[in-house]
């Protein structure tokens, strides 16, 4: 497993890849990530500190944290555009360290969704 990975960045701002959804999912962070199969690329984990769904290439309201399995190289396969500015991302507990940009990832694999908070 690479443990310190580099992305180059694209020509995109964070702007211009949210004119271009029309419905999707605005995600700023994963975490709890972890190996489903290792020789398919497949990994599962949470969305973290901000999940907005996003309409008319505007973000419109906030929404669940939700679940991921999905096989990378699909997904980067499926990558319709790449940000301009990289982001230095740490693993909370493996010491992985990656710098990448944002992507624009069609048909990302969400699998379900956390609990309501609090009662109803």
């Amino acid at each position: 497993m690479a443990w310190n990975l580099f992305m180059a960045p694209g020509p995109s701002s964070s702007d211009e890849l949210l004119a271009q959804l029309d419905r999707g999912i605005w995600v700023t962070r994963f975490h709890y990530v972890n190996i489903v199969h290792a020789k398919k690329g497949i990994l599962t984990g949470m969305t973290k500190d901000g999940t907005f769904l996003v309409e008319g290439g505007r973000i419109v309201r906030p929404i669940r944290n939700l679940r991921f399995t999905q096989s990378i190289p699909e997904a980067f396969s499926r990558v319709a555009a790449i940000g301009a500015e990289t982001r230095l991302v740490a693993a909370e507990y493996s010491g992985i360290n990656a710098r990448v940009p944002a992507l624009l990832i069609d048909r990302f694999a969400f699998t379900g969704a956390t609990a309501a908070d609090g009662p109803g």
